[in-house]
């Protein structure tokens, strides 16, 4: 007591000196209290509306951190009275303007209390604005200038969650400094539903004058988790250096778990800065207990000259409009089969927006996007894969596209399905499937059902997985009869909606039992009798399903509630922390990936530095190259891609040492394969192996050299070793052909060719595969024919004619979209999204590895150090 009489009297005085009155009032304490706002519209004609309620506790000293609305965790009563009483405080004084209504929260008696009343916008009112749609700058605008509000309570409706961070120039680490100095990089992420409010710029000077935010940062998704992990996605690809930023802070907030499932207040924050200090030290603590060989990988590549820039310009133009090309072909995939609103009216979703809901954002890398190996009809396989991360999973996701004959199968639909097994074998990652799939396209059934690689054989897949410990999880939608309901009982777990069915015989199966051997007007009404009968209730639901077999796990009303039951069950799967398995913090390159669209050329005949290619792709732009003066035309070396080790193999073009190949009298030119090449990559593959490095493959090859001195040189052999190496390694892989993959080079290298091996192969916009180049296959073809010919004196020039359209057959059969239709490559990607692609690949790699070598017992770092 005697220090609240000294702080009264203290504070009463100071008031007197102020105010000229003594007078106090004592508040009452809350130790476990909410701060939520509400926003309010108000005109000068006595209307006033609520634009919803925002959770403003994540506070640090009074100041706000992170905002979101609605707010979290709260009764429905609770929210309707917040309303009420900011409508009525409002109305009371005589409130017009666009303003903010506060109230503390006491969550120990679920009552609130009136704070004050901010007249102007919050630095917050962004994620008011995402979840309502309404302008409130602009509304306030008008307000101003005494207009009636345009907008009625009825008008104003509530879509999805919105979460703001506030990016401030300030090192938590040491009691949030301020940081002023130089903007070095400013990198700003993108991606559906971000917004970014800010005045920042890369060479921007933060001044020590003013308030130290940079930047808001908003994000918007349909629930809570979606908006969570959309920021989390944001955070990380936001990128400032030069000064110190709140931005790992904010991420560890957004990670903890008392965040996540809401369990915060007003002195929460406070609370968990020590946490995160005590957290960062660790990691300090843990980078420098690395062994000491990855401590200091060296840096490399280098900023593009102004005029390389200028001179590029023209390839840039180029390598877009072949993305753009296939952008247009994927739109055309995606639109195949019946309108989007034709599903919503009948209450579904399209496996698409099922997708979208189910995956976290920023994370969706899709496969096969273009396969259609046998040319069907609706211009797809009927399936829709890719890697992606499913509350905080990673996993292979297929699901039957509902749009395309209500998910059935179709002609090369069995390939497709064994491709995405295979990823999920190789990367030991769990199979998550959207089944809704009416089963044969009946009048293709030849080209579907039986065969070696027919649809059958997924069911022995997925046994074959579960064998292996990779479960297999199903969310089932709809009819799913014959081979629907074999794809619907296969899996390890099944949930289901509740209009869900999975049955050995469909209504049409079960109706046309029996047959004469014809069809005649008695039978015919037969099958109709019977159809309505199982129309009305099919086989296999969930009455049956659920109440009597028990073979679903979950029964669930919606499609969020399924979705959502789905992310709660690979939630439980098993998988290393990442830090358990990564070498450093994750870093972006110090050079951006845009970057590639200039030096990749796509002129195939120009060369360029792999060297630059990579130090756009990888970590911090650091690497430990194996071995550099052997074998020049390789690369081999190790990188970072998201804090994770890998190992990585490309092509280097150009002209080579004047002395090189060694063994023959001829200048070598990058591209080709040599003995000491094939050398250095036999041996780099062995020792990936032996410590357990996954690798990735960059292809721009014409080929291994050929002729004697090759053949005395054994690369004919040197090239099966390789096999053989990559064979033996039992390592997970990926190739991304760059330019050229041609000949044998393009199966030695880690090609798709190395099915226990290579998870998949990726492609770009120069992407051209062919087993020799067009014009040396029309010499190979025509050659003697043109010296037969000419030494007969007869007319070559229809020889000539036949040699240019094989070369422009090869052309239009090797290119990016044809490679993707085909299968050479499982998805052509856009450039800037290649790093994606690669931290996908790490990540799944590392998630729950079934081996791994311990790093202090790696032997290829230490062979690089010497």
């Amino acid at each position: 007591m005697d220090e609240l009489s000294i702080a009264f009297d203290s504070g009463s005085a100071e008031a007197k000196s102020a105010f000229g009155d003594r007078t106090l009032y004592v508040e009452r304490y809350f130790p476990n209290a909410r701060h939520i706002e509400v926003q309010i519209l108000a005109d000068s004609f006595g209307n006033v509306i609520h634009l919803g309620e925002r959770d403003c506790s994540i506070q640090r000293r009074y100041q706000k951190v992170v905002e979101e609305a609605p707010a979290y965790s709260i009764s429905d009563e609770t929210r309707e009275g917040l309303y009420r009483s900011a409508i009525a405080i409002a109305k009371k004084v005589g409130y017009r303007n666009a303003g903010t209504i506060e109230f503390i929260l006491d969550q120990d008696e679920d009552r609130f209390y009136f704070l004050e009343l901010n007249a102007r916008i919050q630095v917050e009112h962004p994620i008011t604005e995402m979840i309502t749609g309404v302008d409130i700058i602009k509304e306030q605008i008008k307000l101003a200038s005494n207009m009636p509000l345009d907008l009625k309570q009825e008008d104003i409706s509530f879509n999805g969650h919105a979460i703001e961070c506030r990016i401030n120039a300030e090192c938590a680490e040491e009691d949030f400094r301020p940081s002023v100095g130089t903007i070095d990089e400013w990198k700003l992420p993108i991606g559906d539903y971000i917004r970014i409010d800010t005045h920042c710029y890369k060479g921007y000077t933060v001044p020590p004058y003013y308030d130290s935010l940079l930047a808001k940062l908003i994000v918007w998704g349909n629930n809570r988790n979606e908006a969570l992990e959309r920021m989390r996605y944001a955070l990380d690809h936001f990128v400032v250096s030069g000064i110190n930023t709140t931005i790992p802070f904010l991420r560890f907030v957004i990670d903890t778990r008392e965040y996540r499932e809401g369990r915060v207040s007003t002195r929460w924050l406070e609370k968990m800065i020590p946490v995160y200090i005590e957290k960062k030290d660790w990691l300090r603590r843990k980078k420098s207990r690395t062994p000491a060989c990855f401590h200091n990988m060296k840096e490399f590549g280098h900023p593009l000259t102004k005029a390389f820039v200028k001179q590029t310009e023209e390839n840039i133009r180029e390598i877009e409009a072949v993305e753009k090309d296939i952008e247009d072909e994927v739109k055309k995939v995606k639109g195949a089969g019946l309108p989007v609103e034709i599903l919503h009216k009948r209450g579904e979703w399209t496996v698409h927006e099922r997708l979208e809901y189910l995956v976290d954002p920023g994370t969706w890398c899709p496969l096969h996007t273009l396969f259609n190996p046998m040319d069907e009809e609706s211009g797809t396989t009927g399936v829709v894969d890719g890697l992606g991360r499913i509350n905080g999973r990673w996993a292979v996701v297929i699901g039957f596209d509902n749009k395309v004959l209500a998910g059935a199968w179709l002609p090369g639909q069995s390939e497709n399905i064994l491709r995405v097994t295979d990823i999920a074998k190789r990367l030991h990652l769990p199979l998550v499937w959207l089944v809704n799939c009416s089963g044969v396209k009946l009048t293709e059934q030849e080209k579907v059902y039986a065969n070696r690689r027919g649809s059958g054989t997924t069911f022995f897949r997925h046994a074959e997985l579960e064998r292996m410990g990779i479960p297999v999880l199903s969310a089932i939608w709809g009819t799913n009869p014959a081979g629907g309901g074999y794809q619907g009982i296969s899996p390890t777990l099944l949930l289901a909606h509740k209009n869900a069915n999975i049955a050995v015989g469909g209504v049409g199966i079960v109706s046309g039992m029996s047959p004469k051997g014809y069809f005649d007007r008695e039978f015919a009404e037969n099958i109709i009798d019977a159809t309505k009968k199982y129309r009305t209730a099919p086989p296999g639901r969930v009455e049956i399903h659920y109440d009597e077999t028990g073979f679903f796990r979950e029964v669930c009303e919606s499609e969020e509630e399924l979705l959502d039951a789905l992310k709660h069950y690979v939630g439980c799967l098993p998988a290393y922390d990442p830090d358990f398995f990564r070498i450093a913090e994750p870093e972006e390159p110090a050079f951006p990936s845009e970057e590639l669209y200039r030096i990749i050329p796509f002129n195939q005949k120009l060369s360029y530095s792999f060297d630059e290619v990579l130090a756009r792709l990888v970590d911090k732009s650091e690497h430990m190259e194996f071995r550099p003066g052997y074998g020049p035309e390789v690369y081999t070396g190790l990188a970072r891609i998201d804090g994770y080790l890998v190992g990585i193999v490309g092509n280097r073009t150009g002209f080579l040492p004047e002395d090189y190949p060694r063994y023959a009298p001829y200048r070598g030119i990058g591209g080709k394969l040599y003995r000491e090449g094939l050398i250095k990559m036999n041996e780099f593959v062995t020792l990936c192996g032996r410590d357990r490095i996954p690798i990735i493959w960059f292809q721009d090859t014409t080929g291994i050299d050929v002729g004697d001195y090759a053949e005395k040189a054994e690369l004919l052999a040197l090239g099966q070793a390789l096999i053989y190496s990559i064979e033996q390694s039992d390592l997970p892989m990926i190739c991304i052909v760059l330019r050229k993959g041609t000949a044998a080079a393009h199966y030695i290298m880690g090609g798709p060719q190395a099915n226990n091996n290579n998870a998949f192969t990726l492609g770009i916009a120069t992407t051209e595969i062919y087993v020799m180049h067009g014009e040396t296959a029309a010499v190979a073809t025509y050659a003697r024919r043109l010296v037969k010919m000419k030494d007969k004196g007869e007319d070559i020039e229809p020889v000539i004619e036949a040699m240019n359209k094989l070369a422009q057959k090869y052309y239009e059969s090797s290119r990016p979209k044809y490679c993707a239709r085909i299968g050479l490559v499982d998805e052509i990607v856009k450039l800037k999204d290649l790093r994606k692609y690669l931290r996908a690949f790490a990540n799944g790699v590392y998630q729950n590895p079934k081996s791994f070598c311990p790093f202090h017992q790696m032997i290829l770092p230490r062979i690089i150090q010497g």
